[in-house]
């Protein structure tokens, strides 16, 4: 508003008075693609990633927990400590996923 009561004008615009930018989307053809993003990242997360059934914790220095589901398969091998860390490392512990829980508390 200037000193003088009076307005100065927009620029011109797509929309005229009264009409507003709901529904309008300026790139309709990147909604589907976000949305099945989405959903894909979803159904991953929710679906297809296997969570524990049960955990495994060793506590003889080092401390290491294996992560198995439901047909005792390790599905995570996580060190509690240092020298659960060096120890996963050193003794390759990486490469017991998807054996069974016996198998691996063999390998350590």
């Amino acid at each position: 508003m200037s000193g003088e009561a009076d307005y100065p004008r927009a620029a011109k615009s797509v929309l005229s008075m009264g009409e507003g930018m709901v529904g309008m989307i300026r790139k309709p053809w990147l909604v589907v693609p976000v949305i099945a993003l989405l959903a894909a990242a979803l159904v991953y997360q929710f679906a297809l990633r296997p969570a524990p059934a049960a955990f495994v914790t060793v506590q003889v220095n080092p401390s290491i927990e294996f992560g198995i589901n439901d047909e005792q398969e390790v599905i995570s091998v996580k060190g509690l400590d240092d020298a659960g860390k060096a120890a996963i490392k050193t003794l390759d512990l990486a490469n017991v996923r998807n054996r069974l829980v016996g198998d691996a508390l063999t390998a350590l």
